[in-house]
């Protein structure tokens, strides 16, 4: 998603290490409160100034979400802009690292980002689904408020582009129940009595 919609900073900076596996990154969408209901989810983006990276619009974030797949650069927070439309037409994508880089594009100054839980999923064994919060009181990037954010293309365009990635990940989830539910089949009848013998019919 990052390479299809970021700018070539963003890939550089973000994505060509991920190739390398040096950094990981998790996708971050729905909310406790709100759960697969998009356009009702609450973190906020604002607005900064550019400072001294012209291809990245800082924003920044505030609330707690839930994790996926994806990571990316500095900024102060990020979600959905203020005076942004209403609904799921007001999200935007945004790039929210763990470690801002500095001037020779290494990991530097902690970011705004902590984990705040795990959320247990049943049958999910092979996959970590963690709870992120934004904006914690504890770390202020750059003497700041919120967590740093960078803006991955067009504003407001967020749910067209995170679906570049969403529409895959749904196949892997449909995949994920079927081999669940067969496997609960197996089991089921593995624990199951045999049915009995016929018995012959007294002539």
């Amino acid at each position: 998603m990052l390479a299809t919609y970021g700018n070539k900073e963003q890939i550089d900076t973000w994505v060509r290490p991920m190739l390398d596996g040096r950094y990981l990154g998790t996708m971050c969408l729905s909310e406790p409160q709100a759960g697969s209901s998009l356009a009702n989810i609450t973190t906020q983006a604002v607005r900064q100034d550019e400072r001294d990276i012209p291809h990245h619009r800082h924003q920044d974030v505030d609330q707690r979400r839930r994790s996926r797949n994806v990571g990316e650069h500095r900024a102060s927070r990020a979600g959905q802009d203020t005076g942004r439309p209403p609904g799921v037409k007001g999200i935007s994508l945004f790039v929210v690292p763990k470690h801002l880089v500095d001037d020779a594009g290494q990991p530097a100054q902690r970011n705004s980002v902590v984990l705040v839980g795990l959320n247990h999923k049943m049958g999910n064994r092979g996959t970590t689904n963690a709870l992120l919060s934004f904006g914690d009181e504890s770390i202020t990037p750059d003497g700041r408020d919120g967590a740093v954010g960078y803006l991955v293309g067009e504003e407001f365009d967020g749910m067209r582009q995170m679906f570049h990635m969403m529409n895959e990940a749904r196949i892997g989830v449909g995949l994920a129940a079927t081999a669940l539910g067969y496997t609960g089949y197996l089991q089921a009848v593995s624990y199951a009595p045999h049915p009995p013998a016929r018995q012959t019919p007294l002539a």
